[in-house]
């Protein structure tokens, strides 16, 4: 059995592949590591690309390729194939600290628990870096997830940081939703309240690449996502409703609530405000099932503003007027606060740069 299986999704990556592979060359016990490369239908050399590192390195790496069907569909496809004691996600733009790297599966080999988790770091294009995001967990000693999960500090944890033991996917039925983006949050969702025990390494493993043109976070591509976003939506909502495998602790279910909620005020924000008018159909039928799954968020959503300094509920206001169209001027108002702060938030980087 290989110690790590290490799943990249790969769409058109050409330009970071190579960096991103050369990243996971560790010195000592690269035979325990599996390298799952999952072309998922690039139009570029990225097939190419990692078919030569096959070659290179046959007893690490394997080259999976397959028909379009986005981010969830990679990963499902990965874990099917996945022979490694843990599993973990590097997204094809991103790379791996490659000493962090060697550390982590060293101690991975001699540690049995159902996640590790590890730091983080943002990176631009030029590999600087931007900001380092440590856990504020006990470091180097098993302890149970459970005692932590509620706790404010843990929303830091992202998909960048986890690794789990692959068997507790599989036992759990773990799939994640395919044909759209944004399924990462996902692999911290539900899987994070299953697990029960976690070890945590205060390395700077993970780095993530920000700023780079055409990522799912790129204000330009928003608009197009919003079906995406939906999607994610409506899957985190019936993970919440029908939790899979052992029964979530009160401390659990806190933690799915403090990660659904974020996702939840963002669909609604950009699809009645900050786009209107969108096409809310879609928005109405999870609007009803929340309502009648989820009465408590229901009523939490209702509470939530248009901007922290103006007091309209306006998702509130969305459902007393039968779910019609808001004023355009909601609209309005909230994309000029928006210019207003990013504005104010890239003066004040300058300024403290």
């Amino acid at each position: 059995m290989k110690t790590l299986t290490i799943i990249i999704p790969t769409y058109n990556m050409e330009r970071y592949l190579d960096g991103c592979l050369e990243s996971l060359m560790i010195e000592n016990g690269r035979e325990r590591l599996e390298v799952l490369i999952i072309n998922d239908g690039s139009k570029d050399r990225s097939s190419e690309i990692a078919h030569g590192w096959r070659e290179r390195f046959p007893d690490v790496i394997r080259v999976i390729d397959k028909e379009n069907g986005n981010y969830g569909s990679c990963i499902n496809r990965g874990l099917s194939e996945a022979t490694g004691k843990y599993v973990k996600i590097l997204d094809a733009d991103d790379r791996y600290d490659t000493q962090s790297l060697q550390r982590m599966v060293e101690t991975m080999e001699k540690v049995d628990v159902d996640v590790v988790i590890t730091d983080y770091v943002l990176t631009g294009d030029n590999t600087i870096h931007k900001k380092y995001y440590a856990q504020q967990l006990p470091k180097e000693e098993v302890f149970s997830l459970n005692s932590y999960c509620a706790e404010p500090h843990f929303q830091d944890v992202r998909m960048h940081s986890v690794a789990y033991r692959t068997e507790m996917l599989r036992e759990m039925g773990y799939r994640q939703a395919e044909g759209i983006s944004f399924t990462d949050v996902q692999w911290i969702f539900l899987p994070l309240t299953m697990a029960q025990t976690a070890y945590y390494i205060p390395i700077p493993l993970y780095r993530y690449l920000i700023g780079r043109a055409g990522q799912t976070v790129d204000p330009a591509q928003k608009r197009k996502q919003i079906p995406s976003a939906q999607g994610l939506a409506e899957a985190l909502v019936e993970d919440f409703i029908k939790p899979t495998g052992k029964p979530s602790t009160t401390e659990k279910r806190t933690y799915l609530k403090n990660r659904l909620m974020p996702v939840l005020k963002s669909v609604y924000r950009s699809q009645l405000v900050e786009f209107n008018p969108c096409n809310t159909h879609r928005l109405y039928y999870l609007d009803r099932k929340i309502e009648t799954e989820l009465p408590e968020i229901f009523r939490e959503l209702g509470e939530m503003r248009l901007l922290p300094v103006v007091g309209i509920h306006f998702i509130r206001r969305w459902r007393r007027g039968h779910y019609t169209p808001l004023p355009a001027w909601y609209t309005k108002v909230y994309n000029t606060y928006a210019r207003l702060l990013n504005t104010y938030k890239r003066l004040t980087r300058q300024t403290s740069n």
